[in-house]
């Protein structure tokens, strides 16, 4: 079971020396390794199989595959090979985010203009069109408009 919870904030003296100790190639190879074991475990899940049966599909033993998920494995290219074709992947693929990205901020600009409501009088099919509605109010007169909505009577 995952454990979603965020990482408790804790300063260590000991921590600090380390991380001040490791270089930036090493950071960047313990991050790649990590995230690594995160797709890996990820891609596991979202085909529902155990550690078992992913083993078996790649030749290797369930002991091994937990050693991967640990996110301390140096992985060789031939392996990548493996556990990408298990996944019908690229091995680029095993790198990329698959996480779909969410457009959370829009910049949208709106032009008003003065406008006339639109003169309709004929039905069209089942739906006619009424002018009058406007979504904009203001004591602008620049800025007041209508617009056209459909409206399902009968005719």
């Amino acid at each position: 079971m995952k454990n979603n919870k965020p990482a408790r904030k804790h300063s260590s003296a000991f921590v600090n020396q380390l991380l001040a100790e490791t270089s930036d190639v090493e950071k960047a190879q313990i991050n790649n390794r990590m995230t690594l074991a995160t797709r890996l475990d990820d891609l596991i899940a979202a085909k529902r199989w155990s550690k078992s049966e992913f083993a078996a599909k790649v030749g290797k033993s369930p002991s091994e595959i937990t050693k991967w998920l640990s996110g301390t494995q140096n992985f060789t290219i031939d392996t990548l090979t493996e556990i990408s074709l298990a996944f019908n992947l690229s091995v680029g693929e095993l790198f990329a985010d698959p996480r779909p990205q969410i457009i959370n901020h829009i910049n949208l600009l709106v032009k008003a203009i003065k406008s006339e409501p639109i003169p309709f009088n004929e039905s069209v099919g089942k739906k006619t069109i009424d002018s009058t509605s406007g979504i904009f109010n203001s004591n602008n007169p620049a800025l007041k408009f209508s617009l056209p909505t459909f409206n399902n009577a009968q005719s």
